[in-house]
């Protein structure tokens, strides 16, 4: 994967960072809006890496602060291997099917689409 790549990355985790962090902290509306975009842009990292610490740090003498940082660690090397896993699929993908393969998929697929929503006679 490219640099552009892992800066779409970079730029989509530190927004959900940002925003699981400030999100409980603004009382109004958009607090919780905020909370939960953050997330869902931290889905599936975050969600293992709760497990992970509750799991296994819980009960050390780490403090709250200690494992929100190893949580954020965790959340961020797991999305980032989970990032660079689909872009090897899809690059895998992309060599076994190839592009005439794609394109001709689109076509199929907007012709179905026109079939199913025909355009307005006039």
């Amino acid at each position: 994967m490219g640099w552009r790549g892992w800066t779409a990355f970079a730029a989509v985790q530190m927004v959900g960072a940002v925003c699981v962090w400030e999100g409980p902290r603004i009382l109004t509306v958009p607090g919780p809006v905020l909370f939960l975009s953050g997330l869902v842009l931290l889905a599936p990292g975050g969600l293992l890496s709760l497990v992970i610490v509750e799991k296994l740090l819980w009960s050390s003498r780490l403090t709250l602060s200690g494992m929100t940082w190893v949580e954020l660690v965790l959340t961020l090397a797991i999305n980032a291997a989970l990032w660079w896993l689909t872009s090897r699929a899809s690059r895998y993908k992309r060599s076994r099917v190839g592009e005439s393969s794609f394109s001709s998929l689109l076509s199929r697929c907007s012709s179905c689409l026109t079939f199913i929503f025909p355009p307005d006679r006039v």
